[in-house]
């Protein structure tokens, strides 16, 4: 407006791009949802190799007992004759909840915090109520639980610019451990 000055504009100080989880966490807490990503990406593939079905499948496995994983989103409990306890699970696929009976809830209670991934064992079975699908838990792991206890694969990715010497030093390394 005709004072013939020009507004500068603000210097921003350099800071580190946000991880994944940081970005996840950002968007989560503004938009309730996850935009860019899912926090369950990185482990997919692990993930695959230590369970049977996803969870948008899981009504495909009726009668079985299978072993799924998911982000535990949500966890309520239901007081009648007999605690009953019930968790949300997000795998990307889909969301599903679980039941728990409190034997089951009271062996795996610590394995049980929001927004980490778990791994479930139970079977399914057609849920009456709802005209879908159920999981009742027989078991509820951590994922570093899962690893030790039901992992079959290791995969080593070496960085590409890793020389001989370093790669043969993993391979002596794994091999002095090798099936144990």
């Amino acid at each position: 407006f005709g004072g013939g000055t020009v507004a500068r504009a603000p210097t921003l100080p350099a800071v580190a791009p946000w991880t994944l989880a940081q970005r996840l966490t950002a968007e989560h807490e503004a938009l309730g949802l996850y935009l860019s990503d899912h926090p369950i990406t990185p482990y997919r593939e692990e993930l695959d190799e230590l369970t049977d079905v996803t969870l948008a499948n899981l009504g495909r496995m009726e009668g079985r007992r299978v072993r799924i994983a998911g982000l535990l989103v949500a966890q309520r409990t239901l007081t009648r004759a007999r605690r009953t306890h019930f968790l949300t699970l997000d795998d990307r696929t889909d969301r599903a909840e679980i039941t728990l009976f409190d034997r089951v809830f009271e062996q795996c209670r610590a394995a049980l915090v929001k927004n980490t991934v778990v791994v479930v064992e139970g079977d399914v079975s057609a849920d009456e109520y709802t005209g879908g699908y159920r999981l009742v838990a027989k078991d509820v792991y951590t994922l570093t639980q899962a690893r030790e206890r039901l992992g079959t694969v290791l995969r080593v990715h070496l960085h590409p610019h890793a020389d001989a010497a370093h790669a043969q030093a993993v391979l002596r390394t794994l091999g002095a451990h090798a099936g144990g």
